[in-house]
């Protein structure tokens, strides 16, 4: 099964997954130079992709902002039928504290993009438990 950023679809334990969510925020991504065509997609590297066992896709990265600071972006498919919305958001609010621990505080940009939901936050907002660069 393929997923939609051309990677299968490789679900792991959550265990798994825990342990490698602090690599996925090492890189910062461009996200201009990715909307132009002209940059790497976080979602062609699997440091950054995580599968669930229940067809879900999460990809987790950290971007530049428009500000001049860093904001962490996920987005969130599914192999499913894309659920409504606000169920939609609480699944990827959900899966993404349970990859580092702690709730997610702050203003959330929020867009669904064909079939994608996409959630980004200044980088500062989040309160892990493992990781000080989060904060």
């Amino acid at each position: 099964m393929e997923a939609a950023v051309g990677l299968p679809f490789e679900p792991e334990c959550l265990e798994c997954m825990k342990q490698r969510f602090t690599k996925a925020l090492e890189s910062v991504y461009d996200q201009e130079s990715i909307a132009a065509g002209k940059g790497p997609r976080p979602g062609q590297y699997r440091v950054h992709v995580f599968d669930f066992q229940d067809g879900y896709r999460l990809i987790v990265s950290r971007e530049y902002s428009k500000d001049g600071g860093t904001s962490l972006h996920f987005s969130m498919s599914t192999m499913n039928e894309v659920p409504p919305f606000r169920e939609f958001l609480f699944i990827l609010l959900e899966r993404v504290k349970g990859l580092y621990g702690g709730p997610m505080a702050g203003q959330l940009q929020l867009a669904m993009k064909n079939g994608v939901l996409h959630v980004v936050r200044p980088e500062g907002q989040l309160v892990p438990q493992s990781d000080p660069r989060l904060n």
